[in-house]
């Protein structure tokens, strides 16, 4: 294989077989920039700042309402229709201010007589210059003193019990005390007598 120019390929003479297989060749060189920049080569700015770029669009995000294309075009729809019902009413207005003008103007009255206001409803009623007026009275009850405020009662709760009870059943404490204290009443006086003639004998002794 002989050396040739960088980026010489091997081909075969015209007319004649390959010597052999296609090969290229080339100097090696570096891949990217080196460690340091070359002080006499132009430097580009490139500005890596989002702000910069004019697509971007400014300012804050709630200042400025971006409608879709949809919302924009029902906007533009809509002014239009606002328009030209300004337009519409506009007209219907002259048109009935043309019509007021063109309308005749009743006649001036002949000599001995005079204009006069006529009521043309379907139900008539009666005009008088004098008001009807009608006096009526009316009478209050005195002021009553404000009733007493009822004491406080709070409701019921729970459920309502009752039982029957006969007079036999409950225990009279009277009568079943009388006979217990009979006896102890009794047994006391004894006692104290024979106490007492106890004490007799032994001063007469």
């Amino acid at each position: 294989m002989e050396e040739g120019a960088p980026g010489a390929a091997n081909t075969a003479p015209a007319g004649g077989a390959p010597k052999g297989a296609y090969t290229f060749q080339q100097k090696p060189k570096g891949v990217g920039r080196g460690i340091y920049r070359d002080p006499a080569a132009t430097q580009v700015p490139r500005s890596m700042n989002i702000h910069h770029d004019k697509r971007v669009i400014k300012g804050n995000t709630y200042a400025a309402q971006v409608l879709p294309l949809s919302a924009q075009m029902e906007l533009q729809m809509a002014e239009k229709e606002a328009e030209r019902q300004k337009r519409r009413i506009a007209a219907e207005q002259k048109r009935k201010k043309n019509e007021e003008q063109k309308r005749s103007l009743t006649p001036e009255p002949v000599e001995g007589r005079r204009h006069i206001d006529i009521q043309t409803d379907q139900y008539l009623e009666e005009l008088t210059d004098n008001i009807e007026e009608a006096t009526a009275e009316t009478q209050t009850d005195p002021m009553l003193d404000r009733p007493p405020t009822p004491k406080f009662v709070p409701s019921k709760s729970g459920r309502d019990v009752e039982c029957q009870i006969e007079a036999s059943d409950l225990f009279d404490f009277d009568f079943e005390v009388q006979p217990i204290l009979e006896v102890m009443v009794g047994k006391t006086l004894e006692q104290a007598m024979l106490e007492v003639c106890f004490a007799i004998q032994l001063c007469d002794g």
